[in-house]
C-alpha cells in the first residue's frame, strides 16, 4: 500500500510545509468533504516523506479531525 501513497501527486519531491499549505488551500474546493481532503492530502505528504503507512494514515486522521473541528 505504501507504493500508492508514495506516488500520489508526486508529493515526495516537495517541501512538506509547502505541500501542506497547498493541500489546505486546495481542500477548500472540496466543499463539505474539506476534512477528508485535508486528511488524504496529509497522509500522502507524510508517506511521500518516509512515514510508514500506519503513521501516514494516523497523520491523515489527526489532520482530518482537526480540520473538521475548526
Amino acid at each position: 500500500m505504501n507504493e500508492v501513497f508514495d506516488d500520489f501527486l508526486g508529493l515526495d519531491h516537495v517541501n512538506p510545509q509547502l505541500a501542506q499549505m497547498v493541500v489546505g488551500v486546495a481542500s477548500i474546493y472540496c466543499g463539505a468533504a474539506y476534512a477528508a481532503c485535508v486528511g488524504a492530502g496529509t497522509a500522502a505528504i507524510a508517506s511521500g516523506n518516509g512515514a510508514s503507512t500506519a503513521d501516514a494514515l494516523q497523520a491523515g486522521v489527526i489532520a482530518g479531525v482537526s480540520a473538521a473541528a475548526f
